[in-house]
């Protein structure tokens, strides 16, 4: 129905996980800005409520709506180390306006209030936090509002797409959903004659003009081969079964990572070396694949197949000088993608060196930051050699952590 009536915005929502979970603490409707988690009672009450004879309907659409405009406006991302509840207070009436203004049947009791109609959600925060009064008021306000959502941490979204085997959004895709998410808003708004959101998408700007760190750059372009693309040439059979024809998944999956080490002249400086191998092998090991390490210059000098848990910072590869041939890496690529077609190549390399003619797709280009690169083909993440010297310490983001909210507290029973 949402895809029906807002495509142009509702079809970003095609795009997003959605859990449906029995976990305690996710009383209605939850999200990370990665990911939509429903409750399941809450979501068959609310359908049961919208198809009841007189009702206008509506209500559970209204929801999924308000879930998808936190995802479009970055609000878990923007909220930084602003006090959890009133921040989701705060958004929750910028996604309520939004909402209004797009005809959705918000149920009563909810948080809106037309006189912060264009305001960001910083905007508001500051408003709620500057007044005790007005900032308790709201907070009692939502205590009662029992269709009030949560904001999830990036841990609790990944524990409960874990559960589901999905895989929540990375962060290069969430930026595109709200680029694009932004523009269909506002011409979605301004087809209703609503109010344009200059001051809330001002603040999105903020978010999407700096560049990720290099680690986070690498950690997205790995992971999106994982990616499946919506297709209505399979629909999903979830879906299917109960009546309802929605794009299936037919993506491609990573098979594994083949590094390649451009070891001419021996440029190399080992601890920035250490970082930068320490790096692909925790996202090896988070995305549990295969991994090759294949070091070069005008040939071929080393080229080993390394174990689960086996460090790529140990191996022996650190071999080579002279010139740099690519071609002689990508000649090894295509014999290992014989068995393993949809392994991905991460080259490390100043890319000074004689390039194939004929592209070879999934290829990135690590480069540091002092180097100019211009690639025939695959994308560049660069590095910055002095201001990340050392290996990471600890579990990388990607590692999936326990999840808290298991089951309810036990009651205290009185002797």
């Amino acid at each position: 129905m949402l895809v029906r009536e807002l495509p142009e915005l509702a079809s970003e929502l095609l795009r997003v996980p959605l859990v449906v979970t029995q976990v305690w603490g996710i009383d209605t409707a939850a999200t990370d800005g990665r990911m939509i988690a429903f409750d399941a009672a809450f979501t068959l009450r609310l359908a049961a409520d919208d198809a009841a004879p007189g009702s206008p309907g509506g209500t559970l659409k209204a929801v999924l709506l308000h879930e998808l405009l936190h995802i479009v406006c970055c609000h878990p991302e923007r909220r930084q180390d602003r006090d959890p509840l009133i921040w989701n207070c705060a958004v929750d009436y910028v996604v309520n306006n939004m909402a209004r203004d797009l005809n959705a049947r918000l149920p009563e009791g909810s948080l809106i209030d037309r006189g912060l109609a264009g305001k960001s959600g910083e905007q508001i925060y500051q408003l709620l936090m500057s007044d005790p009064e007005i900032k308790a008021a709201v907070i009692e306000s939502r205590r009662l509002y029992e269709l009030a959502d949560t904001m999830l941490s990036p841990e609790e979204g990944d524990a409960l797409c874990g559960g589901a085997e999905l895989q929540p959004l990375t962060r290069t895709a969430v930026l595109e959903i709200a680029r694009r998410g932004r523009k269909a808003l506002e011409v979605v708004l301004r087809k209703h004659g609503r109010w344009s959101p200059d001051a809330e998408l001002g603040a999105l700007d903020a978010i999407d003009r700096p560049a990720p760190r290099w680690r986070q750059a690498l950690s997205d372009w790995c992971q999106q081969p994982c990616r499946d693309e919506s297709s209505f040439t399979r629909p999903n059979r979830r879906m299917l079964a109960h009546g309802f024809v929605l794009p299936g998944h037919s993506g491609r999956t990573t098979h594994g990572i083949v590094v390649g080490l451009d070891t001419s002249g021996s440029r190399w400086d080992h601890q920035v070396m250490a970082c930068v191998l320490g790096q692909i092998e925790q996202l090896r090991d988070s995305m549990g694949c295969p991994c090759w390490i294949v070091s070069f210059d005008t040939k071929v000098t080393a080229r080993r197949q390394l174990e689960s848990g086996e460090s790529l910072v140990a191996a022996d590869v650190l071999r080579g000088g002279g010139g740099t041939d690519f071609c002689c890496f990508f000649d090894e690529l295509e014999t290992i993608r014989a068995s393993h077609p949809q392994a991905v190549a991460v080259i490390i390399t100043d890319c000074m060196g004689r390039f194939p003619k004929v592209p070879h797709d999934q290829t990135c280009w690590l480069v540091p930051e002092a180097f100019a690169a211009t690639v025939p083909f695959g994308v560049v993440v660069r590095y910055d050699e002095q201001l990340d010297p050392t290996p990471p310490a600890g579990a990388h983001p990607l590692t999936q952590r326990s999840f808290s909210w298991l089951a309810p507290p036990t009651p205290s029973i009185p002797s």
